[in-house]
């Protein structure tokens, strides 16, 4: 069977669209996957004992504060795959990644909780312990009570203070309707390097706050961002203690329920890494998407006028005009190739979401 000129042609032009669209999507599945090959030296293991499982609990994580999380960098995947597989009292062994040398305020965690006086310790992703503070009885009688804003410590606080101080911070109860301002005592029990409260929260003032519910809830976190957001989360009472330190989990739930709360593993697993690349952060997924398939249209674009002056020199000069006709036809192709499986990976996503929170 003779094969024209064209029929070469497209069949060329077909290779050329499937290759691009392949390399696209390797690409893309390459970027999406930098932040699980980190450099094994942040890489840590953990041992985190199960005290209870509560499976329906896992995923309550991922709609209330995962559009937040993701803003500053953060993602948390709590290890779907495991559902099911552990029972009370089992050791299951988790992975970390800790970020090297970044501190940012939603890499802090409420370490530990002790006793009536509700004192707990701000634990550092990648250094000790920073420093124990214990609220004042009038701070934990307030079921909504947030600190807002801290005044009172400032830089050219620094050395002033030693282990023992009775400090008063200023604080401001963000869900009452007039905004009252409190005063909250704490005293310095622990300090790393002579620095002050502010620089060891990373409190920014009007952006930051601690949102404490003990009236409500069994859950103690310290959140990061935007105050509107957190007003929504703060009307569900319902509040998630995070941990870096996994060993610390059977002993702050024990506690709890010893004041009479319902504690609960979030997860079986919990794993978080941070988006260490700035750019893909900034532009998002979407854009990397746009970028990549922008970029291997115009790669074969370029590979196709290789092909037609290759021919041309072989005196196939008919073919100049098939590639005026067709061109866009080509482009067409491509971005509906890469848009379908751009959106069955979606579906398939979206599906595993939905049975996850079945």
């Amino acid at each position: 069977m003779n094969v024209t000129a064209n029929q070469k042609s497209t069949l060329a032009f077909m290779m050329l669209v499937c290759l691009s669209v392949f390399l696209t999507n390797l690409m893309f599945s390459y970027m999406m996957s930098i932040n699980q090959n980190l450099d094994e030296r942040i890489l840590k293991n953990e041992k985190l004992k199960i005290v209870k499982v509560n499976s329906r609990l896992t995923h309550k994580l991922v709609p209330q504060v995962k559009e937040q999380l993701q803003e500053d960098g953060v993602q948390i995947m709590p290890g779907v795959q495991d559902r099911g597989k552990f029972t009370v009292g089992e050791v299951k062994e988790i992975k970390q990644w800790l970020p090297p040398g970044t501190l940012l305020f939603h890499d802090y965690t409420i370490r530990a909780i002790d006793g009536d006086s509700g004192s707990f310790n701000l634990m550092g992703m990648d250094q000790d312990v920073l420093g124990v503070f214990d609220l004042s009885p009038h701070m934990l009688s307030e079921p909504n009570s947030i600190i807002l804003n801290i005044t009172g410590l400032s830089e050219q606080d620094k050395g002033k203070y030693k282990l023992g101080d009775d400090i008063t911070l200023t604080y401001y109860d963000y869900l009452s309707a007039d905004d009252n301002m409190h005063q909250l005592q704490l005293k310095i029990t622990g300090f790393v390097n002579n620095t002050n409260i502010l620089d060891m929260l990373h409190l920014h003032p009007e952006t930051s706050f601690i949102h404490l519910d003990l009236a409500k809830s069994a859950f103690i976190t310290t959140y990061y961002g935007n105050p509107k957001t957190y007003d929504q989360i703060g009307k569900a009472n319902e509040f998630y203690l995070y941990f870096t330190h996994a060993d610390d989990i059977s002993e702050a739930i024990a506690t709890l329920e010893r004041h009479n709360f319902n504690a609960y593993v979030i997860g079986d697993v919990i794993k978080g890494f941070v988006d260490y690349s700035s750019f893909i952060h900034k532009i998002g997924v979407t854009g990397i998407a746009v970028l990549l398939v922008t970029f291997f249209m115009i790669l074969t674009y370029l590979m196709k006028q290789m092909l037609f002056i290759r021919k041309r020199e072989i005196g196939l000069y008919k073919i100049i005009g098939y590639r005026s006709r067709h061109i866009f036809h080509i482009l067409f192709w491509e971005i509906a190739i890469s848009s379908l499986l751009g959106a069955l990976g979606g579906l398939g996503s979206f599906s595993e979401e939905l049975s996850h929170l079945a």
